[in-house]
């Protein structure tokens, strides 16, 4: 499941059990009408609570990521490290902008990074 909110111009997503395509399909538009007001999208992504992705929704996500690779701002991502860690690590060679793996429970510390990230 993803829930999506938005905050000081960063979009906040909060990524838990498995994510299905219908879940990737319902998060484009709304990340389209982020980036269409403001540009580039900065984002939090918490992942602590992810345990996967369908096989529909990976190729969905990936797809996604190609897409809109332009509009994808600054990304910190919040996991309780393992692979999760490590996915965000090879992840930063698909992503023009800055990207930023932090531990569980340092939301804040995540939004102060992607915020700075996005003013330079």
């Amino acid at each position: 499941m993803l829930t999506i909110e938005r905050e000081d111009g960063v979009m906040f997503l909060d990524a838990s059990g498995h994510i299905s395509a219908a879940d990737i399909e319902a998060f484009e538009p709304v990340f389209e009408q982020f980036a269409d007001m403001q540009g580039k999208v900065p984002m939090v992504i918490d992942a602590t609570d992810l345990e996967g992705y369908e096989p529909a929704a990976l190729w969905h996500d990936m797809k996604f990521d190609t897409t809109h690779r332009d509009q994808i701002g600054p990304a910190a991502i919040i996991s309780g490290g393992g692979w999760k860690a490590w996915a965000t690590k090879l992840s930063k060679a698909f992503f023009k902008e800055p990207m930023r793996h932090f531990d569980a429970g340092e939301r804040e510390e995540a939004k102060k990074w992607v915020l700075s990230q996005a003013r330079q």
